[in-house]
Parts: C-alpha cells; sequence; structure tokens
C-alpha cells in the first residue's frame, strides 16, 4: 500500500468517528462509490473498529465457528481414536484451524507424531485445511516441522499427521539460557534462512512469532504451524491476507489492512522477532487496542530503535536486559547502536518497498555484522568500511602501534610477580569451580554431562572432598563452596548420612562466606535438606531461620531465593504432618515465583508443584495430587528437558497417581515414554529404570496383564539389588519382592514365591535396623519398615509377631501426625487377625 493511501484512510476514519452510525454507512456508501479502491478497506476497518473495545485476543483467535466448535469438542475428547497408522494419545491444544494431539504410530510403538484434527467448519476453513497440507507435503526442510500422512475419517474428521516436535519459543530459550546478543543473532539467521526456504517454494507463512518458532532440547530450530500460510501465485508472487487468523503483535501493516501481501510481509514478522530477541519488548505496545488504533500506532507513531528504547527505560529494566544477554548496559547499547538499529529499522519500515526485498537479504545483513563486515542496510562510506576493517583486524593494527613501544618492556618485567601472584589464586578459584561444576552434573563450560550412578557418585564425593583437602586449606571460602557441591550430590544420590556430615563440615566454615550472602544461603538450605532427611526437622528449622535471616538483610530482594527457603519449610511441615500450614507456605511461594520465567525458577515451581502433591496424596486427595504432579512435571521438563532424572521422577510421581485413579493406560503411555527417554539418555540411570518398571509393573497388574506384570517386577527387582542399601531404595525393593512373591503365589509357581518370601524376610528385617540407626521415633521411613516387616511375618505364618510387631508400629506413632496412618495401621492389624476389613494394600 503507498503511503499516500494510508494517510487518506486516517483522513476518513476521523470524519467517520465524529458521525453517528447512519451517517457513517451513508458516508462509507458514497466513498465506495467515489473511491472504489479504498471503499472496500475503509468500510472493513470501521466495522472493526465499532466492535466494542475490541481487545487482541479478538484478533488471535480462529473464525468464530472453529473457535464454538473447539470449545464444544472438549466434551468429545477424541483420545484412543486411530486416524490412519496413528492413535490418538494425549490432547495438546489448539494450532492453526484445529485441535492438535499427540498421537503414535500403531505399527511402529517409538514413533511419535501431532494430529491435527478438523471435524467441523465452513467450506473455506476445510479449503484452508486441505492448503495446509499440500503446503507440508511440499516442504522437505530440516527446519520446519514435516509432513506424514493426511486424510479423513468415515465420520467426516480431516487429518493432518506430522512431526511432533518438542520444544520451547524461541524467545524464551534465548531468555532462559541468557543467550548473548550473537548467539540470538546467529539463530536469527538460521530462522531467516528457513523462511526464505519457504518463499522460494512460493509459500508466504503469514503468522511468525515465537511460539510457532521452536528450539528443541537439542537447541534445533523448528518452524510449525502453516495453518494460515499461502501458496503464492508464480505469476503474482501476491495473495490476499485473512484477518481473523493473523496475530496483530507480529502482522505487517497491509495484512491488518487485509490488503494482497508479498513475501516482504513475513520479513516485517521477522523484524518484530529481531527486535524483541534484542530488547526483550516488541516495537509496539498494541495493549487494549483496537484494529484503527493499531494501525494508528503503527503508522503515526514512532518507531524506537532498539538501542533508544533502552535509554527510555528504568535502570532496573534496562539492567535485567543487558544481564539476560550476559553483557553490560554500556556494552549492549553500544552493540545495538549503529548496524543493528538500521538492520532493524530495514526490516520493520510501513512501507513494503522499503523493507529488505526478502527474508535472505535480512539473513545477509545479519551474517555480515556477525562477521564485522559492512551491511546492506547502511550506506557504504569510507569512514565505515574503514571502521569495520579496523574491528575485523584489531589483533594486527593493536599489535604494528605496539611493536614502537618496546622501551615499555621494564614496566612488564615490574608487573610480571603481581600478575603471577594473581595467577596463583586465580588457579585456585578455577579449581574450586571446576570441582562443583563438576559435582553438580556439568561439565567446565556448564553444559549438561551425564548424570552419575550411585557408585561414581560415591567415588566423586570421596575424591572432592581429597582435593579439597590437598588445594584448598588455606581458602575456607573455596572449602565451603566444595563441601556444599558434595553435600548436594550426594542427597541426589540420597546418601543423607554423607550430606549430613558434609553440610555440618560447610556450616562449621561458613563464617568467612557472609560477605557472599549467596553462597552462605545455599550452604545452610543445603544444610536443612540434608538434616530433613534425616528427620532432624528442629536443626533443619535453624539452619532455615538463619539463611532466612542472612537474605532478609543482606539481599531481600531475592525473591527466588525466598521461595527456596519456604518450599523448604513446607517440607519440614508435611513431615510433621503440619499439612495445612505447609499448603499456605508453598501457595506464597509459588506467588513469589510464578512470575519469573527462567531455569531457576521453572525448577523452584517444580519443587513447589511436587510438595502439593506429596501433601495431597497424605489426604488420599488423588485428583488434586494428579493436578500439581503434572504442573510439577511440566515445570521440571522447561528447566531440564525429557531426560532429566528429576524429570523421569515426576513422571513416576505422576504415574502412581494415575494408576491409583483406575487411569492405567494413561500411566503406561507415559511410562513407556519415560522408559524410551532413559534408554535414549546416555546417562546411567538404573535407579530411574527400576521405578519406572515398578509403576510399569502396577499399570499392567492393574489391567490384568500378569505375565507382563511379572517382568517389570523381575526388572526392577534386578536393578534394585545393584543398588546402594538406602532405606527409600530397600523399602522399595521389599514391596516389589513382596508383590512379585503375590504373583507367584497366585499363578501357582510355589518355588518362585518361596524364593521371594525368603528374599522379603531379609530385606524387611535389614530395613529396619537400618532406619532405627538413621531415623528418630514417628519418622515416617522407620513406620513403613515396621509396618512392611509385620506383612512379610503374617505372610510367614507368624501370626504372633506380626501383631506384636504391629503394636510397636502404633507406638511409634506420634499424636499430631496424620490420621491416615493410624487407619492404616488398623486395617492392617485387622487383616493379620483374620477379621474382615477393607484394608486395601497400597501399591509399592
Amino acid at each position: 500500500m503507498e503511503t499516500s493511501t494510508f494517510h487518506r484512510l486516517r483522513e476518513l476514519i476521523a470524519v467517520l468517528e465524529g458521525l453517528s452510525e447512519e451517517e457513517a454507512q451513508a458516508f462509507l456508501d458514497k466513498i465506495s462509490s467515489e473511491e472504489p479502491k479504498i471503499g472496500g478497506e475503509l468500510r472493513m476497518i470501521w466495522e472493526k473498529m465499532c466492535e466494542p473495545e475490541l481487545p487482541l485476543d479478538r484478533l488471535i483467535v480462529r473464525p468464530p465457528i472453529v473457535h464454538e466448535w473447539a470449545s464444544e469438542q472438549h466434551h468429545t475428547d477424541l483420545t484412543g481414536r486411530i486416524f490412519g497408522h496413528y492413535m490418538l494419545k494425549v490432547w495438546i491444544g489448539e494450532g492453526g484451524m484445529g485441535e492438535v494431539y499427540l498421537a503414535e504410530r500403531i505399527d511402529k510403538k517409538e514413533l511419535i507424531a501431532a494430529v491435527k484434527v478438523l471435524r467441523l467448519g465452513a467450506p473455506a476453513i476445510r479449503r484452508q485445511f486441505e492448503q495446509e497440507q499440500n503446503i507440508l507435503a511440499g516442504l522437505r526442510h530440516p527446519g520446519i516441522a514435516y509432513f506424514l500422512d493426511s486424510g479423513t475419517t468415515h465420520d467426516g474428521i480431516s487429518y493432518l499427521v506430522m512431526e511432533y516436535v518438542e520444544g520451547i519459543p524461541i524467545t524464551e530459550y534465548c531468555n532462559r539460557f541468557q543467550l548473548t546478543i550473537d548467539e540470538r543473532l546467529a539463530y536469527f539467521a538460521e530462522i531467516s534462512a528457513i523462511v526464505q526456504y519457504a518463499h522460494k517454494h512460493l509459500v508466504v507463512h503469514r503468522d511468525l512469532k515465537p511460539s510457532n518458532i521452536l528450539v528443541t532440547p537439542e537447541g534445533r530450530l523448528k518452524l510449525l504451524d502453516f495453518g494460515i500460510a499461502k501458496l503464492l501465485q508464480p505469476t503474482s508472487n501476491r495473495v490476499k491476507t485473512q484477518l481473523h487468523f493473523l496475530t496483530p503483535e507480529y502482522a505487517s501493516p497491509e495484512q491488518l489492512l487485509g490488503e494482497t501481501i508479498t513475501t516482504s510481509s513475513d520479513v516485517y514478522s521477522l523484524g518484530v522477532l529481531l527486535y524483541e530477541l534484542l530488547v526483550q519488548v516488541r516495537p509496539y505496545n498494541f495493549e487494549h487496542k483496537n484494529l484503527g488504533q493499531i494501525l494508528d500506532v503503527i503508522q503515526n507513531g514512532t518507531l524506537k530503535l532498539p538501542s533508544a528504547y533502552l535509554e527510555t527505560v528504568s535502570e532496573d529494566t534496562t539492567l535485567a536486559v543487558a544481564q539476560s544477554r550476559k553483557t553490560t548496559v554500556a556494552s549492549l547499547i553500544r552493540r545495538l547502536q549503529g548496524d543493528l538499529d538500521m538492520i532493524a529499522r530495514k526490516a520493520l519500515a510501513t512501507d513494503p518497498n522499503e523493507r529488505y526485498p526478502s527474508a535472505e537479504t535480512l539473513m545477509q545483513d545479519i551474517r555480515l555484522f556477525l562477521m564485522n563486515k559492512p551491511i546492506g542496510a547502511r550506506k557504504p562510506t569510507f569512514a565505515y568500511k574503514a571502521l569495520k576493517f579496523y574491528d575485523r583486524n584489531k589483533r594486527l593494527v593493536i599489535s604494528t602501534v605496539l611493536g614502537a613501544l618496546v622501551i615499555l618492556s621494564g614496566i612488564i618485567a615490574i608487573t610480571f610477580q603481581q600478575m603471577e601472584n594473581w595467577r596463583q589464586t586465580q588457579r585456585s578459584e578455577e579449581l574450586a569451580i571446576f570441582l562443583e561444576n563438576i559435582l553438580l552434573g556439568q561439565s567446565y563450560e556448564g553444559q549438561q554431562t551425564v548424570q552419575l550412578d550411585s557408585l561414581r557418585a560415591r567415588q566423586l564425593i570421596h575424591l572432592g572432598w581429597q582435593k579439597m583437602e590437598d588445594r584448598l586449606r588455606q581458602q575456607p571460602e573455596m572449602q565451603v563452596r566444595i563441601l556444599t557441591a558434595l553435600s548436594e550430590l550426594a542427597s541426589s544420590n540420597e546418601f543423607w548420612v554423607t550430606a549430613d556430615t558434609l553440610a555440618q563440615h560447610a556450616v562449621r566454615k561458613s563464617g568467612s562466606t557472609k560477605n557472599l550472602p549467596g553462597l552462605f544461603v545455599r550452604t545452610y538450605l543445603q544444610a536443612a535438606f540434608a538434616a530433613t532427611n534425616l528427620s532432624k526437622t528442629t536443626l533443619s528449622k535453624k539452619y532455615l531461620a538463619a539463611a532466612w535471616d542472612v537474605l532478609n538483610l543482606v539481599n531481600p530482594m531475592d525473591q527466588k531465593m525466598k521461595a527456596r527457603v519456604m518450599t523448604a519449610r513446607a517440607r519440614n511441615d508435611l513431615l510433621e504432618g503440619e499439612a495445612e500450614t505447609a499448603n499456605t507456605t508453598l501457595q506464597a511461594a509459588l506467588a513469589i515465583v510464578k512470575p519469573f520465567e527462567d531455569h531457576d525458577s521453572y525448577i523452584i515451581r517444580g519443587e513447589i508443584y511436587r510438595q502439593l502433591g506429596h501433601r495431597d496424596a497424605m489426604r488420599d486427595e488423588v485428583g488434586p495430587a494428579i493436578n500439581h504432579y503434572k504442573e510439577a512435571l511440566m515445570a521440571f521438563q522447561l528447566a531440564y528437558g525429557r531426560q532429566h532424572s528429576t524429570v523421569l521422577q515426576a513422571i513416576t510421581d505422576l504415574s502412581r497417581m494415575l494408576n491409583l485413579d483406575q487411569r492405567e493406560k494413561d500411566a503406561e503411555y507415559l511410562l513407556r515414554e519415560a522408559r524410551t527417554s532413559v534408554r535414549a539418555s546416555r546417562s546411567e540411570l538404573p535407579w530411574i529404570q527400576a521405578i519406572i518398571d515398578v509403576e510399569l509393573a502396577n499399570s499392567m497388574y492393574a489391567q490384568n496383564r500378569l505375565d507382563e506384570a511379572v517382568l517389570y517386577f523381575v526388572a526392577a527387582e534386578k536393578a534394585l539389588t545393584k543398588q546402594y542399601p538406602h532405606p527409600r531404595k530397600s523399602q522399595i525393593h521389599l514391596s516389589v519382592v513382596q508383590r512379585l512373591a503375590g504373583l507367584y503365589a497366585q499363578t501357582g509357581k510355589t518355588e518362585q514365591y518361596q524364593l521371594m518370601l525368603s528374599v522379603a524376610s531379609r530385606l524387611a528385617q535389614d530395613l529396619v535396623t537400618n532406619t532405627n540407626r538413621l531415623f528418630q521415633p514417628g519418622h515416617i521411613q522407620r513406620m513403613q519398615a515396621c509396618i512392611s516387616l509385620s506383612d512379610v511375618l503374617r505372610a510367614k505364618g507368624a501370626y504372633s509377631a506380626a501383631i506384636s510387631n504391629l503394636q510397636q508400629c502404633v507406638r511409634l506413632l506420634k499424636p499430631q501426625r496424620s490420621t491416615q496412618h493410624m487407619v492404616s495401621l488398623a486395617r492392617i492389624r485387622l487383616r493379620y487377625t483374620g477379621l474382615p476389613t477393607e484394608y486395601v494394600q497400597v501399591r509399592p
């Protein structure tokens, strides 16, 4: 659209705003007659402006018939239906013009896909859906979610099968991992190349935005959702846009006006994305604005260049943007000024003719910038080229100049000794950081490495402690850092006594870290965590109080650390049976951390939801527990991806509740996915594999698939036999052996039954001995061990011994502890004495 047309439309809209409804209609008729080229556009804009307070979400939703269908169909879930070769497993959400499901290929269980379905809709919508199929079928690029299949079911449901992409939006990925400006630009250049590929195949995407550009856990880009893409006519290179489907924040002016568009419209959307990657906001604020107001902002408003934007916002905002890009405010503004400002301005030009002619030319300018070469968006003056030459060859230029300064060699000799002293200190710090990163499962560069099994973790703890004593004797701050990391590693492997011992050492040396409040709080938080796991809640509370005091005194604005401390407090409350107090604290912690969207916040959020799920499970509230465990799983996946042990444990938590809710099929599906993730991982996770197999066996048992249940229980039992005998693992091991014994008895395998009963007896005795040694009376693990021993005694026919042991279990129960334990004990006791009972055995 020409600039004069925009100005004419604004003049006419200004006239319309002063007219009544009847006068406006007459005026529109007159303009349509006198100026037919813009009459239709003016009428469309006016109709949109007349909608009461039209917010952005009205523009973002699908056409009414699709939106209404989606709302109605939430009650008609298609999960379990077969489409072609694929069975729908899980509803994912809405995308393009249909609902999207996660599906599994029937003949290849390991092949997962995304299936978009469209059952109802106007003929135009169906044509658009079919066109999406044609577009995807013609695009074969590693950066585009690829087409697999399409068709229509016997009852009229059209469907499209495509690659399932697991990832997060490009902007969220860059912010979460704090990518530098150059790293963000490298991704942006790759996005532009993918878009250019589509353009070369005569496809305009028309909905480029972060949620359609995902980064996978492996760091690969994927462009999604060609739901409103359009094939260009080879002769015209133009298409007509559809207002209902676009996303206004990323749409070009010609799209908003319903005009014919070219590939330049995608270039504008890329410009919006570039702006957001650079300074974390979009170039214009469209919040609470209708279409006319949005157009007015674009046409009359002044585009703030990225560097200029940073100079107009608060210091806190600018600092946050700079820190998320691993730089300083001054360095960031200098980096943006000049070339990047000009690239953004050219990509975001209102007039399509003033933009980059293609995504390829935009990509070329980004790559030239990254190579410190002159870009096409600026005039190639001599001074500009000379400056770029200097930037590219700075070392050569400087070394030439410094060649004349050899007379300063004496000064260099004087300062050499000072530099050597600094290096010695630096080596110690590097050693501490290196050890800490290794202990936390990271490489020296900070990248996640394989997770350690129990044996190697124990060896590394011993090695780390030894190296610390040898190399860092005179540096208590470094010792505290290493001791805390060692304790955290011990905790992750459930070596609770070792974790507690290391944490105690760290606390005793922590007096020197008060000038490092982050380390001080982390040390005391870990000490509290280790103490809690040994039922030393009084000591744990003492550590948490100290951490809280330092936090409020030195760094009261560290909201995320406050949420960590509050979550730890709630964990103590849960162990002491104070479920309501724990719930109040967890809800407060959740309110603190919810606004944050970064790696650490996702971890904290996941732990909060997990503790809420534990609270629900303690109260036998299966439905709420499922919801909270789902939230925990999603948060941990955002933080870690799919293959981390924390994520896999979250899956088992959720699956356990699904089994109790008689949703064994859902549990089985999740667990098989987890099992695939374990196999695909380079990590050694025998413990995780074991608990996955336990829950899979429970699912099989509930579905009366006894042979499969036995196979999974046997696999779990073998893995657990090789584990270090920690009480929790021993408890699960014992439960698995008991379940196997029961299954063998049920299927008439007497020899195997007797063998498992013998193993169970030994495990139960060892478990009671270990829990009595490690935990205080009343601790839940001591109670569980006591009950398990009684169960084994009953199975062996020693009823008197079982009842006597149960009486001891009851005496261990503290008055303030949850009544569910007392009820369970009573039911077990009734069963042991042969009286009628409604006791249902709890699954491991």
